[in-house]
């Protein structure tokens, strides 16, 4: 009876030792795993943040690039809108030199119903226009009769039809004195002249006419009173020439007879 009490008594012990150490090991492993779910955890957010990391400084790098091509384009843009022509205040106005017709020589009449060829070269231009207009003001009506329209500044002659224009003139032509002005079709013919621009041009006057249809004065009473109808006959020149001769013969011996 004693012996039994011992052996489970034994058992009893033997179990429960078992039992403890398998609660040990099972407490042992929780903690173990706890331990690498966190060691695991902190790798994942080492990595995440990582990544982000470099996707920001990607950004950063990207913004970079970006802000150097801002910064370049602005410097060109800068450069672009800053380069002008400089201009010397003090430097002569833009001008036009006309060589045809010359201005050397005497006054130009020009007949209506003929063409008139007008050309000439610019003179110290820094600014050229892109067309000139071209005209031929008379003062007596106060009209610029157009020659040429926007010409282009390339061209520096023109050819004016002034047939062609009277035959669909609203504003006939007068006989009478014009001015030739040429000037900046995107300015006035009053313009201030400036440095380096051109300057409109009115130094060349010349005269315009319509001729007028011929007119036979016989039989419009209008005839010479004084001039003969036809020729002399033999005997008047014959006559007139002996008249003459006696006329110069007389005149001689009277300046002699003077003179003694």
């Amino acid at each position: 009876m004693r012996i039994t009490i011992i052996l489970l008594f034994a058992f009893a012990l033997f179990g429960c030792s078992v039992t403890a150490s398998s609660g040990f090991e099972f407490v042992d492993d929780l903690v173990k795993r706890d331990f690498l779910g966190i060691r695991e955890e902190d790798s994942d957010k080492k990595t995440t943040t990582k990544t982000t990391s470099s996707t920001t400084s990607s950004k950063t790098s990207h913004t970079t690039t970006t802000s150097s091509s801002t910064s370049r384009e602005t410097s060109e843009s800068k450069t672009t809108s800053t380069s002008s022509i400089s201009i010397n205040p003090a430097a002569a106005a833009g001008g036009v030199s006309l060589k045809t017709p010359a201005t050397t020589d005497s006054t130009t009449y020009i007949k209506v119903g003929d063409y008139a060829t007008f050309s000439w070269t610019y003179t110290s231009l820094s600014v050229s226009p892109s067309a000139v207009n071209v005209e031929a003001y008379c003062s007596m009506n106060d009209y610029a009769y157009p020659i040429a329209r926007n010409l282009s500044i390339k061209k520096t002659e023109v050819v004016w039809d002034t047939a062609e224009y009277e035959a669909n003139a609203t504003i006939p032509f007068l006989t009478a004195m014009y001015t030739l002005h040429i000037y900046n079709s995107s300015g006035d013919v009053d313009d201030t002249a400036r440095a380096g621009y051109l300057a409109p041009y009115n130094n060349f006057i010349f005269g315009l006419y319509s001729p007028e249809a011929y007119t036979s004065l016989s039989g419009s009473g209008k005839e010479c009173a004084y001039c003969f109808s036809g020729g002399f006959s033999m005997l008047e020149k014959s006559v007139l020439r002996s008249t003459v001769i006696l006329a110069i013969i007389s005149s001689m011996m009277t300046t002699i007879f003077m003179w003694r």
